[in-house]
């Protein structure tokens, strides 16, 4: 709880402590991490100072990760440790290797600090204190560093951290490496001694002295080649001899390695021994087969590698081909060295080498040999493939290194040789093959530039660590690739190209410049520096040493283009306004992209350097655009209408290479008075208007197939025009035309010679002229007769009128959850001398900005007017587009305008905050009538069938949608009885279709009658990707509507749309069903887990199957409803399946029912336990007096007991669940309804608005002694930001008042934490009750000042992301945009870990959480992308186990189509949530866009006030992940208000405490008590020993369940006048049979004595193996006769566990009552004396659950105790601390017990 919160500002930390806050860690030693390359939440152990000697040496956790899903390899945990070194410091930990962890090898890395390097090394001391140190490994600026593979013995061994030359973070893993299993089939070793193999084994075991163990080998294993693999423990010296028949046969001694290996062995038939001797602790031995020996010819069969022939170095292999063949090479330590690998064929074949696990190393073709090869110790596999039945020769000899840097083999990227940056590497091409080097960056991310010379190169790339090409150049004699910038980490380059030498050089440029300044937007460009014309590619070829790389010149000011930027998928986004600076080298193109949120007019414009080429562009969608007429390297500039939506192109590398820079620049134009000769002009549809001036200039040509087409006014009578030309560089041609022909001119005019065009226009007819050519042209036009001016663009260059427009901010809130209102103004003046009627127009760069102003001016002569311009600004605006509003004033005598840009920025504060909806209020919260759940249908014969449901299907994505042609409008019968009234339409067009071919013009029309239909409405759809609304002038009446294609966006006769809705007046539906899958009803969870998502609880099938409830001891699932939204719920109802009603025992009799309007993880507040009163159907149902808001509804039913007292197992679900909304109308409107596409804000909100933000300000209060006062009935709105700003407000409850209550709420979410401390620093405890989003504080108080403290805690951040195929066209962006998000990264705010979808377990990339940028993006640079998975529930529990130990603020990003596999972990996921209720944003990158995953999405979105999003494009994918950064970063914002009153004291409350369903039985010993008294009659009359055994015998009978875990000691039975005590049933689970047996068959001794005190004593060995609870029931009748202690037995039991002790005494008289009410007061027992046998058996079932003890939390006074499962206890209100006496204690600290209510605590759950 808040309350509880630890602060480390409060001074009362320690120094490590503040230390750990400094480094983003948690307040324990041992840290939330994850080990490289696996999926699991591991431990780390942080180092604890002083830690510098082995006495000191901070111990290893052995907790480690706990996988949650299977790990094949391991059977015990890696070890993560962490912590800071510099100067001088060590760090020194301890581990103590335990049995289980001698089974395995080890390997470990270290992480070091970025800076310098650091080392670790594994060492141990003898009794002496003597070091043998073992494996060292030295990490260098960062990198990792691994060692080799080692096993160690029982015991202890320490690591040793140290550092040279830097400072700050290292993390180092001991991981066990692979297991028991060894091999490429994954055999398994086995647990040593007592079996005899016939050829290969796997051993492991202890030696202690000698361990032998026979084998033989038969006739086959004769004709192999045999070795023999010994690893012994560090720091022992044992050694192997293999004996035969006639005496050893090999042996040796392990290496300081701890490794031997006996290879080349040829073993006749027979028996053997291996015997390992020497002490040695755990010891692993195999023997296994080396391949067949060939004497120079292949053996066959060798397709497989266990069947491969043994190719021996220095020697010639012959063979003919079967399919494929393999060949083993076993180089020993001492044959080492460089080798030529020949190869001949008789035709063509390939040849791979591998390592022994199989990596390929390289790989080649017959005929070409393969020189220089660096053969290491160790076994390599050679692969021949090819045509069965090709002869072929190989032959393996010793040869020289080259006198290059380059060492072979280097064919792929796990075998690279390192190149220095700045250094020249030569290198040597046998033959058509690669070469691949590596390169290291450190530090920050650098810019380089690569050169390759060579007269036999064609290629250069750049690959990944997959080998996967990032970018490439091709050509010949030099390549270069210029301003590659690489993150820190480890990079590769390819050299391709056929047999010859060639120099390889890489110059580092400098750190890499992401954002350097840009010139003004408006600001002229001029051409970059030329450079050098540089070295001749033939003479740099021709002398490789002497090839020459520089650096060039500087760039200019801009923003420094990416490299690899080569494709579509790793196209750089343009910034509007800024100017883009690249190389254009190597014959690579370079790809950008940008995003429109509105048709609208850009300009792109490109400046080569000077001295360069013109540079050509590609643009998806439109093709070339070329400027054949333009001066070469002369700039170019388009500007054209591009749809809204996302837009790729590249420029195109010119023939002749330059060092110079280009200039890019991409400018908004908006949509307002576009230049005359703006494309798209090129079709008579988007002709263009002439200018009133008849007189313009234009550019044709610089597209594919391009014409200029301007529309002529129409003229009532024939009229002669003459069209002059000038301004002509290249060849035009002008046509007079109609749509139909050509009208010809009569005089064909020429540019060139300056004659114009002339011609005649006839009368009434539309006519056009037609431009062609490629160039630039001035056009005038004379007509003989007047034109109208209104079929002309209004004059611009006449002065008349002036336009500005201005607005109070340059600033707005991006990604903000309210609207914002701008409050622009246009000046607008006439300059004329005539008065002016003025048509305003405004324009935005965003389709779902409104705009709001009076467009009709008159403007006296001189006179200026101001216009206001208010500009409604919808929530969540991106952050990447400026928003630039425009203005037209157009008249007679001539226009103006004025345009003004407003950045959006995430730490903007908002502007005019006002609650948003993005439907209009005419169609806000009314009914879709085309929906099919509400009875819509499609009409008659339709050969769209599919398409057309889609169209109406309520859900939009990138795949999917509906189709419409000139032959095919959609049609419906609309939904009801009866015709409806339509207010309006709502159409979505993203679809699968790309954006040229969404629908644009269109009709909606309507009939009453299916027949006879009229148009309703007219409109044009926008481009832009979103919910577009359109409200009817005038309702209309219909049952019937269709949809009516007018043109596409591109003009087409067909087109695709996502989604149409048609909305009606009030509308009557009754009561529907939220829980329907038809109306967005899902099941979210449900525990035992419902395959399918639990779809089928919901839908009514009447298949009925049980559920198996052993585990969880109910049954309990949680639905949600359509997109998330709350809704008032009137009625549920519970139906049975038909064969569950026949099987009442299997049948739930009740349900608890609990609502949440947050998330399906809660909280929840209990709605009502609904006892079913099912009809003869099955059906149940209950209806509320009043309806109640949900958003999820939590069900559970449990089981009950049995005829026999035991729970039941198997119970049927529901067959379905329905959940009734309340009927609409006037005062409610239905969550069905529209409220805005995936909008989770609906009616709750709408009845419910959220109190509008205010204006935010710091008022100095970042400590409690600054608090600022807040009043009752004030309200206050303020920030927080993480390690910036904090919050303190002082809070008066006045003299006379007793109640304080503070309201809370956020934005929208609270992303803040909170605590109420008193005067004196103290934590205050308060009620807390949540509404929706908002929190109310309530707590009954004294006079006095009180202080409310708000911070924003730390951040860590988990970014998961789908690795699957189908989110492949995002995986580029997604790993830039990973590298971004890194870049920002800052220590004191935020640690990130990143995680991989995968197999069977998604990989973290780090190995712990980081705030290192430069670890980061290495982590991403050298993540070797091989994974490939959608299973995002796996992933999500690994990343919301791994947060589930951080302090602050938990986040996930999810990138996912969410087509996941996974689901059956849906239970454990959700119970993670709950846990550690991470805030989680989820990025939809769907190709399918389907419900389910949507359901999903919102659901984890739902579970902390997180954030879905569905990225139909990169554009959107941008925005996306801009809002997560957004929303996690910005400072937090709050609003509190006050309000405190006297209020009457409530009376006592209650406490309780249940065990959990399903939680594990305590393990129950009975102490009897047989001595001779017990045959004394009870008060009730029956003899006291009667009494007892019939109790007992009712426990063990009726009251424990088979199998509790029960034991029985007795004493008084064995002999007469003993002390003796006797254990009669060990514990073990309970046979009712032996214990009634046991029971039976105790009677009481004469004389017999009392020894309670030993029979005490020895519980603690009795219950030694109870895993659970431990409950001792001693029944008795006398005290202790034996002379011992029986309080202090009890303190000592309880010294070795937790134990609970119930004393049951028979008919004690006063004095002997005394005794035990003291012995039970000072041990803390329950303890009752009973009189009669009914008596009797009530206090030994109550005493089976353990008992809870209640302590004031201020004095620590102990007030009260209690029994779980028992009745509650009275409690006055307060704050109490509650122990569960179980096996380990089980604590509630700070537990508020209010006035008048009960609080119930479970106990026992995972």
């Amino acid at each position: 709880m808040a309350a509880q919160r630890r602060s480390s500002r409060d001074g009362r930390l320690s120094w490590q402590w503040k230390r750990l806050k400094r480094l983003g860690l948690v307040a324990s030693f041992v840290l939330g991490a994850a080990t490289l390359g696996a999926a699991f939440a591991q431990q780390c152990t942080y180092e604890s100072e002083p830690n510098d000697a082995m006495a000191a040496a901070t111990r290893l956790t052995d907790a480690g990760p706990q996988p949650f899903g299977p790990n094949r390899y391991s059977e015990v945990s890696a070890r993560c440790l962490t912590g800071e070194i510099g100067g001088s410091d060590e760090d020194t930990y301890r581990w103590e290797v335990t049995g289980l962890d001698a089974r395995h090898r080890w390997s470990f890395a270290l992480q070091g600090p970025a800076t310098g390097s650091a080392s670790a090394v594994l060492f141990r001391a003898n009794a002496d204190g003597v070091v043998t140190e073992y494996e060292r490994v030295t990490s260098q600026a960062g990198g990792t560093a691994n060692s080799g593979e080692f096993l160690v013995e029982p015991g202890t061994y320490y690591l040793r951290v140290s550092s040279s030359g830097g400072a700050g973070e290292y993390v180092a893993d001991l991981t066990p490496v692979m297991g028991l299993r060894y091999g490429a089939g994954e055999d398994r070793y086995d647990d040593g001694g007592g079996r005899s193999y016939a050829g290969a084994f796997g051993l492991f075991g202890a030696v202690a002295g000698e361990f032998a163990q026979p084998f033989t080998i038969d006739a086959d294993g004769a004709k192999r080649v045999w070795g023999v693999e010994l690893w012994a423990a560090l720091g022992t010296e044992p050694r192997a001899e293999l004996v035969g028949s006639s005496g050893v046969v090999a042996q040796g001694k392990v290496d300081a390695s701890g490794l031997l290996r006996l290879p080349g062995l040829r073993l006749p038939a027979g028996q053997y021994t291996l015997r390992v001797l020497g002490d040695s602790g755990m010891v692993r031995f195999r023997l296994e087969s080396q391949g067949v020996p060939g004497d120079g010819a292949a053996v066959e069969p060798n397709d497989e590698w266990g069947t491969a022939t043994l190719f021996p170095l220095g020697s010639d292999m012959r063979a003919t081909l079967g399919r494929r063949d393999f060949y083993r090479i076993d180089v020993a330590v001492a044959d080492a060295g460089v080798y030529d690998l020949a190869f001949e064929a008789d035709a063509d074949l390939t040849y791979t080498l591998r390592d022994e696990a199989g990596r390929p190393l390289l790989a080649s073709r017959s005929g070409r040999p393969r020189t220089g090869l660096t053969f290491a110790a160790g076994s390599y596999q050679l692969l021949v493939e090819g045509r069965d039945g090709t002869a072929y020769r190989m032959a393996l000899g010793r040869s020289t290194a080259p006198a290059t840097g380059e060492v072979e083999p280097n064919d792929y990227p796990i075998t690279a040789s390192p190149l220095p940056a700045g250094d020249q590497v030569r290198g040597r091409l046998d033959g058509t093959e690669t070469d691949v080097y590596s390169l290291d960056v450190v530090g920050t991310a650098q810019r380089f530039r690569v050169q390759l010379v060579g007269n036999s190169i064609d290629r250069l790339a750049e690959l990944n660590v997959s080998g996967e090409v990032l970018s490439e150049v091709r050509g010949a004699q030099r390549l270069r690739m210029d301003d590659v910038v690489l993150l820190p980490g480890r990079h590769y380059f390819e050299v391709r190209g056929a047999a010859g030498e060639y120099a390889l050089k890489v110059l580092s440029l400098g750190p890499a410049q992401v954002g350097a300044s840009s010139p003004p937007s408006d600001q002229p460009l001029t051409p970059a520096a030329q450079g050098s014309a540089g070295q001749d590619p033939a003479d740099a070829a021709a002398a490789l040493d002497k090839a020459v790389l520089e650096a060039g010149p500087p760039p200019p000011p801009g923003i420094l283009e990416l490299e690899p930027n080569d494709d579509a998928s790793r196209a750089m986004r343009l910034v509007p306004g800024a100017v883009h600076v690249g190389r254009l080298t190597g014959g690579s193109d370079d790809y950008y992209r940008f995003f429109l949120a509105e048709d609208q007019y850009v300009a792109v414009e490109v400046v080569p350097p000077a001295g360069g080429s013109t540079i050509d562009l590609w643009f998806d969608g439109l093709g070339w655009v070329r400027f054949p007429d333009a001066e070469p390297g002369a700039a170019v500039r388009i500007e054209r209408l591009f749809l809204a939506g996302d837009h790729t192109f590249y420029l195109d590398a010119p023939d002749v290479e330059t060092d110079g820079y280009y200039q890019l620049r991409f400018n908004l134009l908006g949509r307002l008075m576009p230049a005359v000769d703006a494309e798209p002009n090129d079709e008579y549809a988007t002709a263009s208007l002439l200018p009133a001036e008849l007189e313009w200039t234009g550019h044709v040509g610089e597209y594919s197939n391009d014409y200029d087409i301007y529309r002529l006014p129409v003229f009532a009578s024939d009229t002669t025009i003459e069209v002059s030309a000038d301004g002509v560089a290249g060849r035009l041609s002008i046509e007079l035309r109609s749509e139909a022909n050509a009208l010809d001119f009569a005089t064909r005019g020429d540019a060139q010679a300056g004659t114009p065009w002339r011609g005649t226009v006839p009368a009434g007819q539309q006519a056009y002229l037609r431009l062609s050519g490629t160039t630039t042209y001035r056009i005038v036009v004379t007509f003989g007769s007047e034109p109208d001016r209104a079929q002309l663009r209004p004059p611009r260059a006449s002065g008349a009128v002036a336009v500005s427009l201005t607005a109070p901010t340059t600033e707005l809130a991006a990604f903000w959850h309210e609207g914002q209102l701008l409050a622009a103004s246009a000046r607008v003046e006439n300059r004329g001398t005539e008065p002016q009627e003025l048509r305003l127009e405004a324009a935005s760069s965003h389709a779902n900005v409104q705009l709001d102003y009076e467009p009709n001016l008159r403007l006296a002569p001189g006179e200026s007017r101001d216009v206001p311009i208010q500009v409604l600004v919808p929530s969540d605006m991106r952050d990447d587009l400026p928003l630039r509003i425009e203005v037209a004033a157009v008249g007679a005598a001539g226009s103006g305008s004025a345009a003004l840009e407003t950045a959006l920025a995430c730490d903007a504060p908002p502007v005019a905050p006002f609650g948003y909806w993005p439907l209009p209020a005419t169609l806000l919260g009314r009914m879709d009538v085309l929906r099919t759940n509400l009875g819509a249908a499609i009409f008659g014969a339709t050969n769209y069938e599919r398409r057309d449901l889609a169209l109406i299907d309520g859900r939009v994505g990138p795949s999917g949608g509906g189709y419409l042609a000139l032959d095919h409008s959609p049609t419906y019968r609309l939904a009801g009885d009866a015709p409806v009234t339509l207010l309006g339409a709502t159409l979505d067009p993203r679809s699968e279709a790309r954006t040229g071919d969404y629908l644009a013009a269109f009709r909606i029309e309507t009939s009453l009658d299916g027949s006879s239909f009229t148009t309703a409405y007219e409109g044009v759809l926008k481009a832009a990707g979103i919910e577009q609304p359109f409200v009817f002038d005038t309702p209309v009446r219909a049952r019937y509507a269709r949809l009516v294609l007018v043109s596409s966006q591109d003009r087409r006769t067909a087109g695709y749309l996502g989604e149409w809705k048609l909305i009606a007046a009030d509308t009557d539906f009754g009561e529907l069903n939220l829980a329907a899958p038809e109306n967005g009803g899902h099941v979210v969870r449900s525990e035992p887990y419902v395959s399918g998502y639990g779809a089928q609880l919901l839908t009514a099938d009447g298949r009925g199957a049980t559920l198996d409830l052993r585990d969880t001891g109910a049954f309990s699932f949680v639905i949600g409803f359509n997109d998330g939204r709350a809704a008032q719920v009137s009625r549920l109802e519970w139906q049975e399946a038909a064969e569950a009603l026949g099987k009442p025992g299997s049948i739930f009799p009740s349900v608890t029912v609990e609502v949440s309007l947050s998330g399906g993880a809660g909280p929840w507040a209990p709605l009502t336990d609904w006892t079913f009163r099912r009809d003869a159907t099955g059906l149940a149902k209950l209806e509320f007096d009043a309806p109640v808001w949900a958003r999820y509804l939590r069900f559970t039913g449990k089981a009950v007991a049995g005829a026999d007292g035991a729970p039941g197992r198997y119970y049927y679900p529901p067959d379905a669940v329905r959940v009734f909304e309340r009927p609409a109308d006037t005062d409610y409107r239905s969550a069905l309804a529209e409220w805005g596409s995936s909008s989770r804000e609906a009616v709750y909100e709408y009845l419910n608005p959220a109190d509008v933000s205010v204006g935010v300000s710091d008022a100095g209060n970042d400590t409690r002694q600054s608090a600022s006062p807040l009043r009752s009935g004030e309200q206050v709105t303020g920030t927080v930001q993480v390690a910036v700003d904090e919050d303190w407000y002082r809070l008066t409850v006045p003299a006379g008042q007793n109640y304080l209550e503070l309201s809370l709420a956020g934005d929208p979410a609270i992303a803040y934490r909170y605590e109420l401390v008193d005067a004196s620093g103290h934590a205050v405890s308060y009620d807390e009750k949540q509404d929706g989003d908002a929190l109310t504080l309530s707590l009954f108080a004294a006079p006095g000042d009180y202080y409310l403290h708000l911070w924003e805690p730390k951040r860590t951040v988990v970014f998961a992301w789908d690795t699957s195929g189908s989110v492949s066209p995002y995986l580029a962006i997604t790993y830039n945009s990973l590298a971004s998000f890194a870049t920002d990264v800052d220590g004191e705010r935020e640690a990130v870990q990143l995680l991989a979808f995968d197999d069977p377990n998604p990989r973290w990339l780090l190995p712990f959480w980081s705030s290192d940028t430069a670890r980061v993006q290495r982590s991403i640079v050298e993540f070797d992308r091989s994974a490939d998975s959608s299973n995002s529930e796996t992933a999500l529990l690994a990343a919301t186990k791994a947060l589930a130990d951080r302090e602050g603020t938990r986040a996930i990003m999810l990138m996912t189509d969410a087509e996941s596999g996974t689901d059956y972990l849906t239970p454990e996921l959700w119970s993670a949530f709950e846990e550690a209720r991470p805030r989680i944003f989820t990025f939809e990158i769907s190709s399918a866009g389907n419900d389910y995953a949507q359901d999903l999405m919102q659901d984890w979105a739902d579970v902390n006030s997180g954030r879905y999003a569905l990225a139909a494009g990169v554009g959107e994918f941008d925005a996306g992940f801009s809002r997560a950064s957004c929303l996690l970063r910005r400072p937090k914002q709050y609003t509190v208000a006050l309000a405190t009153r006297n209020q009457a004291l409530p009376g006592p409350g209650s406490l309780s405490v249940r065990a959990a369903a399903g939680a594990a039985q305590p393990a129950i010993e009975v102490i009897f008590d047989a001595s001779g008294s017990m045959g004394r009659e009870l008060p009730s009359g029956e003899q006291r020993i009667t009494a007892a055994k019939r109790a007992l015998t009712a426990l063990v009978n009726e009251v424990l369940p088979e199998g509790a875990p029960f034991a029985l000691r007795a004493f008084g039975h064995i002999a007469p006048s003993s002390c003796e005590t006797r254990l009669d049933v060990p514990l073990a689970p309970l046979d009712r049979a032996k214990a009634l047996a046991a029971v039976q068959a105790i009677a009481p001794k004469l004389l017999s004595q009392t020894p309670i005190a030993d029979s005490l004593a020895a519980v603690p060995q009795d219950l030694a193996q109870a895993g659970g609870a431990r409950t001792v029931i001693l029944i008795t009748d006398g005290a202790e006769s034996c002379g011992g202690d029986p309080a202090a037995a009890v303190r000592e039991a309880r010294s070795k566990g937790s134990l609970d002790l119930a004393i049951v005494s028979l008919g004690l008289e006063p004095d002997a009552l005394a005794v035990f009410q003291k012995l039970a007061a000072d041990v803390g027992a329950s303890y009752v004396d009973v009189g009669s046998y009914e008596a009797l058996a009530e206090a030994v079932a109550e005493a089976l659950n353990p008992a809870f003890e209640v302590y004031d939390a201020i004095s620590g006074e102990l007030v009260a105790r209690g029994r779980v499962g028992g009745d509650s206890v009275s409690l006055e209100m307060g704050v109490y601390d509650v122990r569960v006496l179980l096996a380990k204690v089980e604590e509630f600290k700070g537990v508020r017990v209010p006035g008048e209510k009960e609080v119930v605590l479970t106990v026992g759950g995972d």
